[in-house]
């Protein structure tokens, strides 16, 4: 119920308020007197489209506040649900507040919370109901709201029925904002994976390592440093085997010693192990020097491979934008992406199979709330059947049509529409087209 209205700075009006008293209140006054004002300044705090051109000349700034009592409101009422899913506290009073002002944005408040226009109407749907000769009756957009009404009044799980499909709506919505979500991630991952391929590409036959770089120069160094002394090795060589094998030479003066019976004289003994030693360390000398020699046979060629693998680093390492061991790193992670491939791909099937399921659950829970619109529609036109008489309406067949939506909504977004008859063997058709203004 209405108890108070507040209005400041609305056309004619500086300031004003009202406190209708319960019970029935009427507004009289001659034509031009400001009643129309009233029900527009009212209008607007029920959330009602507001213009500008209603602020009072020489002012900025206009308010409406309506405050009703909820007392009268059964405990299971759909406005409780309403208020309550938007977080908005209230004991057994509404305090709705509309302000509007020529050069900034216009605001709605609730309880002094602030909140959209759209909220601020659609709690004002439930606080008021206008009748005139183009009524709420005549609104197609609140017929479901004027029948949830009376379903709410009329079957005590209604409001549980409402509650689930909302449920199920928002579980649906998740569902579905995680699908999508997951689809735009996914073209930035395909957008990756055309990267990742060619890294793939260029760099797999590579077969880098981390350090390769800094190691590949070492080698080549010591290849070119080979070159260097490549000649004296020869000789050197040359040298230890012509015209007969140091080795050989050295044995000959051992053997020659032990013959002497140098075990007895301890010089001589000391002489013959010094000989066996220095042909164990020119051996050595020649394995090492022959290893070099054999090295410097294969070094051009070592050289040349070393170069080109060189060569192929520095330029990917260059296209890519980082180091050796950084085309490593770009290596591992394009590997890894191939291997998630896959797994995108099954996550992809599991947000649908959630998807589906939420759909299903929500079609279960709208098709129940379905069925109860269905039976309040037929209840309503029953009883609105029984009231026709006494409007001397005898002849008169009025009609709740409900019909479903092809699209998931918070509500069920069932289309409900009041259709009549005015006479018999008449076909029924929409209120809206039917009604006249009497």
């Amino acid at each position: 119920m209405l108890t108070g209205l507040s209005i400041n700075n609305i056309v004619l009006i500086d300031q004003l308020h009202l406190d209708p008293l319960s019970g029935f209140t009427s507004l009289t006054g001659e034509t031009g007197a400001g009643k129309s004002i009233l029900l527009d300044a009212l209008s607007l705090a029920l959330g009602g489209k507001a213009d500008l051109d209603v602020i009072r000349a020489q002012t900025d700034q206009a308010s409406v506040v309506a405050t009703f009592s909820l007392q009268n409101f059964q405990e299971n009422h759909m406005l409780f649900e309403l208020l309550k899913s938007h977080d908005i506290m209230h004991d057994d009073e509404l305090l709705l507040k509309r302000t509007l002002h020529r050069t900034q944005k216009g605001k709605a408040f609730i309880n002094d919370q602030p909140v959209s226009v759209a909220l601020l109407k659609q709690v004002g749907e439930h606080l008021l109901h206008v009748h005139g000769q183009h009524d709420h009756l005549l609104n197609e957009s609140l017929h479901k709201t004027l029948l949830d009404d009376f379903a709410n009044a009329t079957f005590s799980d209604f409001s549980d029925s409402v509650a689930a499909t909302e449920r199920a709506y928002h579980g649906w919505v998740l569902a579905h904002k995680a699908l999508l979500e997951f689809d735009q991630t996914r073209e930035k991952i395909r957008a990756q994976e055309t990267f990742y391929a060619e890294v793939r590409s260029d760099l797999t036959a590579l077969k880098l390592t981390y350090g390769e770089e800094d190691r590949l120069i070492e080698q080549r160094l010591g290849l070119q440093q080979l070159g260097k002394v490549i000649s004296t090795v020869e000789q050197t060589l040359k040298s230890l085997e012509t015209p007969t094998s140091w080795v050989t030479t050295l044995y000959g003066f051992q053997k020659n010693l032990e013959r002497c019976d140098a075990d007895s004289i301890q010089p001589l003994r000391n002489a013959v192990q010094a000989l066996e030693r220095a042909g164990i360390e020119i051996t050595e000398a020649q394995s090492e020097l022959r290893s070099l020699y054999d090295a410097d046979r294969t070094a051009a060629r070592d050289l040349e491979l070393i170069d080109e693998q060189l060569h192929l680093i520095r330029s990917f390492a260059r296209k890519y934008k980082t180091t050796s061991d950084g085309l490593c790193d770009l290596l591992n992670e394009a590997q890894k992406a191939e291997q998630s491939a896959a797994d995108v791909e099954l996550e992809r099937r599991n947000l649908e199979k959630a998807l589906s399921s939420a759909l299903e659950q929500y079609n279960s829970m709208e098709f129940a709330l379905f069925k109860k619109r269905g039976q309040a529609a037929l209840q309503l036109a029953e009883n609105v059947m029984a009231e026709l008489p006494d409007l001397k309406l005898d002849r008169a067949t009025f009609e709740v049509r409900v019909k479903q939506s092809n699209k998931p909504a918070a509500d069920g977004g069932h289309f409900v529409s009041f259709w009549v008859s005015m006479n018999t063997g008449q076909e029924c058709a929409p209120l809206a087209k039917t009604a006249s203004g009497g």
